[in-house]
């Protein structure tokens, strides 16, 4: 463990709680809950919590894994793919973030032009979206960049004030819609619950390869994971329930709308510019997605120095910064849905392997010194690839891609090459569980040797 990390340990429990509550408090969180919409308010709340339990298990255990080792995650990941193969979930990871700054200054932006009641056809609309995004991609970028020195005291008042405002906001939601109004609005139609529990892992999958990049800051493995754990738990679960709840009282009004046209500005922000709040809604649209976006940045950089290790982590972070912003003058929002779903496709395999790797066949027993090793390391395996584990996670992730709705991928292809492809319908019990179980017996039958000779230390 480097002496900086030694020194940085200055991070409780409840400064993880606060940090990862923040990143939870969002708008796209809130566009997550409207999408629940077709389970219907009870079993669309038992989706959220279930799923936000499910995923957070990655969450914790990979936060523990930094304060354990003092490493970020993608250093983490060579014991299980080797020093070489980490290559793989660290290129994924960056592409990945950038993709998320992007999408986070995107939907900042629009959120912002609405509450102003901009028209979209007017020369003012799109010269603030075009200066949102850049001045808040420019704020983003230099509060990653400072470095987590400065994060307890500005996340403890970012994320006091974002309490404050998604409180008022959960009220203006509830006044006019009761709880048992919303129970009888007939569900629109849409994924089965299984499905959806799906979509609802994705978001907490999605932060996973973050984790340790933080939690190695902790003062203890357990404020590590607990923090973490609950801290995002909190924030999340209350912002999709609040989004759902909002999206369910939506469509009591306009009850043909198609759940993927279920915008969150209209749908929940809406609900502030009757009270006179638009300031109130800016100031949380604008604290949100700082306190959000400079995680992805920041874990952007680091990622970028496990490909790159004489690089210096600002100079990634303001390079990870500056090329989000330019994405979100090019990328279309309407393709969130399909961004979230392959990001689940691509790292819950990955992270169960790493999971498995790491209880079941080094129980927890890792070398800070060797991770960090050449061609001497003991995670070297063959040419710096452990091929068992890349195996797995291919297979891994053909499972989910068998096993969900495939609607995003057939999107996705006709965008791309303007050609229509069928696939199978999927499975009645969706793709996160069988994903993570079958991943798993993958994995452990390919290591089976190693796994037993494990048991037996």
């Amino acid at each position: 463990m480097d002496a900086e990390v030694k020194q940085g340990r200055r991070l409780n429990g409840l400064d993880i709680a606060v940090l990862w509550f923040g990143a939870a408090v969002v708008v796209t969180e809130l566009w997550g809950g409207t999408q629940v919409t077709p389970a219907g308010l009870g079993i669309g709340i038992l989706v959220i919590i279930a799923g936000r339990l499910l995923s957070n298990l990655f969450l914790g255990l990979v936060s523990r894994m930094g304060a354990r080792t003092g490493l970020p995650t993608m250093l983490l990941t060579r014991p299980a793919f080797g020093v070489r193969g980490s290559i793989i979930p660290a290129v994924c990871n960056v592409l990945q973030l950038l993709g998320w700054t992007a999408y986070m200054l995107i939907v900042a932006a629009k959120s912002g032009v609405y509450l102003l009641g901009l028209e979209e056809e007017s020369a003012s609309y799109a010269a603030f979206y075009k200066v949102s995004i850049l001045a808040v991609g420019l704020l983003t970028t230099l509060w990653a960049v400072l470095g987590q020195r400065w994060w307890k005291l500005a996340q403890r008042v970012a994320v006091g004030l974002l309490f404050a405002l998604t409180l008022v906001m959960t009220w203006a939601v509830l006044r006019e819609h009761s709880i048992a109004e919303l129970t009888a609005i007939p569900r629109p139609e849409g994924l089965s619950p299984m499905l959806l529990l799906d979509f609802v892992v994705a978001m907490g999958i999605s932060w996973v390869p973050l984790a340790a990049d933080y939690g190695r800051f902790a003062t203890s493995e357990r404020a590590a994971t607990l923090g973490t754990y609950w801290g995002y738990f909190a924030g999340s679960a209350w912002m999709y329930i609040v989004g759902l709840i909002a999206g369910l009282a939506f469509l009591a009004n306009s009850p043909d709308t198609p759940v993927y046209l279920l915008d969150p500005n209209v749908v929940v922000l809406g609900t502030l510019k009757p009270l006179k709040m638009v300031f109130a809604g800016l100031t949380l649209v604008l604290v949100s997605t700082v306190t959000t976006t400079f995680l992805d940045i920041y874990s952007a950089a680091v990622s970028s120095t496990a490909l790159f290790p004489k690089g210096k982590e600002w100079t990634f972070g303001v390079a990870a910064g500056l090329i989000g912003t330019v994405l979100a003058f090019f990328i279309d929002v309407q393709q969130y849905e399909s961004f979230l779903l392959m990001i689940g496709v691509v790292f819950l395999p990955m992270f169960s392997i790493v999971a498995m790797d790491w209880l079941l066949i080094r129980r927890g027993r890792v070398d800070a010194a060797e991770v960090q090793r050449g061609t001497e390391s003991a995670y070297w395996y063959s040419g710096g690839f452990n091929l068992t584990a890349i195996i797995a996670w291919l297979c891994g992730m053909g499972i989910s891609v068998m096993a969900q709705d495939k609607w995003w991928l057939t999107a996705v292809i006709k965008q791309t090459t303007g050609n229509e492809v069928s696939f199978g319908e999927p499975w009645a019990i969706g793709a996160a569980i069988p994903c993570f179980i079958l991943t798993s017996l993958i994995y452990l039958a390919l290591n089976y040797r190693r796994l037993v000779s494990s048991q037996k230390t």
